[in-house]
């Protein structure tokens, strides 16, 4: 972050050498003025940004948040900072010489840019112009359309002359030598000056009588035809002394204080004070002062670059060794350590230079500088041979490649990892390097780490390390609730609990109480659940983490839903947004959105839930998270399908698509087709549009890893196929859907397909169908009995199960299931039910019919009517309006007494 460090430095008054407790002082005095009560908000964040020292309870707090919320919500602040100033007053921001900048400060530039958009502010960006991928149309890659651009083309002759008049006043130049000094700058107004100054150094233009004039004849220039080659003859005309403290100061950097090139020079053999030679340098204008304190700069980085390379290679690695020893000696090194690694590396100093490596890895890693990070690792892995040393470096260029989804090159360091590991004696190793093998197949093939897990176990539990022990068995629960085996993913987790407990390992032990918590809830055990959640919490705030008291709140939501207790479930949710935001865990944020508007839903709150939906998926299109846009996505739109606003749910899908196609998000705009299709055209009786919609989104997605979609979209393809009569083609979908559900072990999704598979079935009705009806039928009703988050899929099994009795002449049994059904109406949330209010009272009043009670179907048909009109009443397309009442369900019943 250096060139966003120096930028944040100069708008809030400090330099690169005011101390830190005067930086931090300014800091704090300017966020209270520009921000007010919000300061403390934004203080920590920029601290960091600024590489301040933080307080005790916000270092540990940023120590326990995932480095990307840390990297988000230090530009969010930095945003948040710069808006609230030039609010109070218009602001011009310079960010100069952006082609040196460092990764992380272009990040940083990108995600404020949009501030000038509403605000008076003006940035200024000045780099060369040459087309590098990071700079060039910065500005429109990243939103921003308000953009002008200044391109510094070459002087022309005209213009040349101009300058040098302005610069010297020589009555005795010919004008042919004027000409070819214009010509041998070629229009670059730094060559011109330099050969001028050049001239002045051979004594061909004098300064006598408070004028300029020529000390010779200028006929024949002496100029090399090169910038380079012209600074290094102005270089090698100093005097050697000069000499030597430019080359010290070109090692030392661009721009540098005297006292570290002063302690350099003297290591380099100075025998006297090198101030007279900044002097003489100055004069001559090939450093200018840096505008603080014994601070000066390079006026071009030519002239600093010639100085370098006018030195033997032996004195420069001397130099750079010098110069690490001496700002080395200034301090722990920590917050030098990109510069303290580059020195001592082109010193020659391997065994320091890695260490230093090593930490400015680490550092990049901890505020998300994922590429910094990276390159400071794979040079340190250049440098040393040690094993475990390797080792660790390769840990963590892994993790960086694994944040990344680099996974080719992930790999490649974990199979590197694992053969150090095989040629040394310490387990540890190869329980580390096993680790990252699981990790990485849990998010790749999940099923793969399997055993690579057993064996790191195993070595654990041999050399009875039970800190690691219980890290693999967080990882193994995890590995259970993939495949939705959540009793097992309760029993590993338990045990790493008493481990984490007898060790003494807090934090662990509250992180592990949170994963207990969705694991108990997963399990269908809410009173154990809350139970985990609240020593979650409580744990959690005696270390003082509020973000693992966040997640225990957050999945404490899906416990207490599971137990009924909804406005209990509501306030933790709320408790945990608060956290969320109060922390800036925008991810935390947004997945509780999530949960919040579930809860919403359970309580019959639809406009409080679809609040929380819309706010999730606008945070996560803000912050990039497609999977958490999804899940907002998703949960909006079930939810409007089960309320029967087909209008609302056509119109936010349609103008959602071009957004998710735009931002490239092909799982987002797999699941917009999707719902186009199956959630909404579907029940207009569009079942040709829907299928395009369906096809389309499993094209999409269907040479994809990720499963869960390939199976819900077989599923509705197979739904759309069996309305419009493919019978057999439907079979055959839904056939394949549920074979890569059971490969997967995906039994969340059983249930909607045992109940496909009994509509399509029961749809064709041929030898032997009413029998595959009923078994699948059975199987939904027996995994839905006694779920309460079933109960609607419980009440559409008892529909299917009324339908097939009917078509078997069963009335009796028919009518019994219809009225278990009608009765789960009160009891299941409009914007929770799989199957629609109307077809439960049609099918009742079928069964009603059946055993002679006219006057009661008849007044259960009513009550479909009402729930039919209702709905045609909120879709404004007319067109559209005529397709819902045509749909066969909403038609029998509209046509009821127009029968016999």
């Amino acid at each position: 972050y250096h060139l966003a460090r120096s930028v944040l430095r100069a708008v809030i008054g400090a330099t690169p050498s005011s101390p830190p407790q005067e930086i931090a002082t300014r800091l704090r005095t300017e966020l209270e003025a520009t921000l007010g009560e919000d300061a403390a908000v934004h203080h920590t964040w920029l601290s960091l940004l600024l590489d301040l020292p933080l307080e005790e309870e916000a270092a540990r707090h940023v120590h326990n948040l995932d480095p990307e919320v840390v990297r988000k919500q230090t530009h969010r602040s930095l945003g948040d900072y710069l808006e609230a100033k030039a609010r109070h007053r218009p602001q011009l921001l310079v960010w100069e010489d952006l082609h040196w900048s460092d990764p992380s400060s272009l990040q940083a530039l990108s995600d404020v840019l949009d501030v000038t958009t509403s605000t008076p502010l003006m940035i200024l960006l000045t780099h060369r112009p040459e087309p590098q991928a990071a700079i060039r149309g910065f500005p429109a890659a990243n939103g921003v359309t308000a953009v002008g651009t200044i391109e510094l083309r070459p002087l022309t002759e005209a213009e040349s002359r101009r300058l040098m008049a302005n610069l010297l006043q020589i009555d005795e130049v010919a004008p042919q030598t004027r000409e070819a000094i214009a010509a041998k700058a070629e229009g670059n107004p730094f060559f011109l000056e330099e050969i001028l100054r050049d001239l002045i150094d051979q004594g061909a233009i004098v300064h006598s009588e408070g004028r300029w004039r020529a000390g010779r004849p200028l006929e024949d220039l002496g100029v090399p035809d090169t910038i380079e080659g012209l600074i290094g003859t102005r270089i090698d005309r100093l005097s050697e002394e000069d000499k030597r403290t430019l080359q010290v100061a070109s090692v030392v950097g661009r721009t540098f204080s005297i006292d570290v090139a002063s302690q350099v020079a003297c290591l380099d053999g100075a025998s006297d004070d090198i101030e007279a030679s900044l002097a003489e340098l100055t004069l001559r204008q090939l450093i200018v002062p840096a505008g603080e304190a014994r601070t000066f700069s390079f006026k071009h980085a030519l002239t600093q670059d010639a100085a370098y390379a006018g030195m033997l290679r032996t004195r420069r690695r001397r130099l750079h060794r010098h110069t690490a020893e001496v700002m080395e000696s200034y301090g722990s090194g920590k917050e030098l350590a990109p510069v303290l690694a580059r020195h001592f590396d082109l010193g020659g100093v391997a065994d320091r230079a890695v260490h230093y490596l090593e930490l400015a890895g680490r550092q990049a890693a901890a505020v998300y500088a994922n590429e910094e990070a990276i390159r400071f690792f794979s040079r340190a892995l250049e440098l040393t041979d040690d094993p475990q040393h390797r080792f660790e470096l390769l840990g963590g260029r892994a993790d960086m490649y694994g944040l990344l989804a680099r996974r080719d090159e992930q790999r490649a360091d974990i199979d590197a990892m694992l053969e150090l590991a095989e040629a040394g004696a310490d387990p540890t190793l190869r329980i580390d390097a096993l680790r990252h093998l699981v990790s990485y197949y849990l998010v790749t093939e999940y099923l793969e780490a399997e055993p690579p897990l057993e064996e790191a176990l195993r070595l654990a539990t041999q050399i009875d390390d039970r800190k690691r022990r219980g890290l693999l068995l967080e990882q193994l629960a995890r590995f259970h609730r993939l495949q939705y085996r959540h009793p097992r993913a309760v029993e590993a987790l338990t045990e790493a609990l008493g481990l984490f407990e007898q060790e003494g390992l807090d934090l662990e032990v509250a992180r592990t109480l949170a994963a207990l918590t969705a694991a108990y809830a997963g399990a269908g055990e809410p009173a154990e659940a809350r139970s985990a959640a609240l020593r979650a919490i409580q744990v959690a705030q005696e270390v003082g983490d509020p973000r693992v008291e966040a997640e225990a709140r957050r999945f404490s939501v899906i416990a207490l839903r599971g137990s009924g207790r909804h406005q209990e479930a509501l306030d933790d949710g709320l408790e945990a947004l608060r956290l969320a935001r109060q922390i800036g865990d925008q991810e935390m944020e947004l997945s509780t959105l999530n949960f919040l508007g579930a809860a919403y839903k359970s309580l019959g709150r639809p406009d409080d839930a679809e609040g929380a939906f819309l706010q999730a998926t606008e945070l996560a299109a803000s912050i990039g998270h497609h999977v958490g846009w999804l899940s907002g996505a998703m949960s909006l739109v079930e939810m409007w399908e089960a309320m029967g606003r087909i209008q609302d749910g056509l119109d936010w899908l349609t103008g959602t698509l071009p957004l998710v196609e735009g931002r490239g998000e092909t799982h987002n705009v797999s699941y917009v087709h999707y719902a186009l299709g199956y959630r909404f055209l579907r029940w207009l009786g569009d079942y040709e549009q829907s299928l395009e919609h369906v096809e389309a989104a499993l094209a999409l997605i269907d040479g994809d890893d990720w499963q869960p979609p390939r199976v819900m979209y077989r599923n509705a393809r197979a739904t759309l196929l069996s309305s419009l009569g493919r019978h057999a083609e439907a079979i055959a979908t839904i056939d394949e859907a549920r074979s890569i559900a059971e490969e997967h072990r995906m039994r969340n999704t059983f249930t909607y397909l045992y109940a496909t598979q009994a509509r399509v079935y029961l749809g064709r009705n041929h030898n032997g169908d009413l029998a595959r009806a009923r078994r699948h039928a059975t199987e939904l009703l027996e995994a839905a009995s006694g779920e309460r988050m079933l109960r609607g899929q419980h009440q559409e099994a008892l529909v299917l199960l009324a339908r097939i009795d009917l078509a078997e002449n069963r009335p009796a049994d028919a009518l019994d299931k219809t009225n278990q059904a009608v009765a789960l109406l009160e009891g299941i949330a409009s914007v929770e039910r799989p199957v629609s209010p109307q077809e439960v009272w049609y099918v009742h009043a079928l069964a009603l019919e059946s055993v002679g009670k006219t006057d009661e179907a008849t007044e259960a048909v009513g009550r479909g009517r009402a729930l039919v009109e209702e709905q045609a009443a909120t879709i404004t397309d007319e067109r559209l309006r005529d397709s819902c009442l045509s749909v066969e369900v909403n038609r029998a019943i509209l046509e009821w007494g127009l029968r016999g």
